[in-house]
């Protein structure tokens, strides 16, 4: 049997929540039965929205990041949430902005935590994205990526970097 399957989200959306699946079995010919979920992407789903939940208090939270950048004329774009326990943060979401300037605003469960994070980020992904920089304000840290270095993408990043270090 093939099986086809819909899943009813996209990718690690804004609010990301364990997507409905729904399958169906075509007939095609003698084949051992396919199962009609996918486990990886249903545990993505799930740790996505256990990240979501209970967030930390007593630091700027990624709402209040984007609100403040989009105040300033640096609207995020496509804004997502991201996996947050690759760099131990509770709970990480981002974008871009109209100029392509690259933001990511992960909120730790205390300040230790923020400054950890920070560097398991540098150490895991410096080598892919070289044009950035992350800065730590209480337990959220802020990465701000330049994918080319013009300057307006640095006029952008260094706005970015003192909103953030002012909330």
């Amino acid at each position: 049997m093939i099986l086809a399957a819909c899943v009813g989200a996209a990718g690690c959306s804004k609010y990301a929540e364990a997507p409905a699946v729904v399958a169906r079995a075509v007939k095609t010919g003698p084949s051992a039965e396919v199962p009609a979920t996918q486990p990886a992407q249903i545990a993505l789903f799930t740790t996505l929205a256990e990240e979501k939940a209970g967030r930390p208090t007593g630091t700027p939270s990624t709402d209040v990041v984007i609100d403040a950048l989009s105040q300033a004329g640096l609207p995020l774009e496509q804004r997502k949430q991201f996996l947050g326990k690759l760099i131990g943060a509770h709970y990480c979401e981002g974008g871009r902005t109209t100029g392509g300037l690259g933001v990511s605003i992960c909120e730790f469960n205390d300040a230790p935590g923020a400054i950890a994070g920070k560097a398991l980020s540098e150490k895991s992904f410096g080598k892919l994205f070289p044009n950035r920089e992350i800065v730590v304000n209480k337990k959220t840290i802020l990465t701000i990526v330049e994918p080319q270095k013009t300057a307006a993408l640095m006029s952008q990043a260094e706005t970015a970097k003192g909103i953030f270090l002012k909330l």
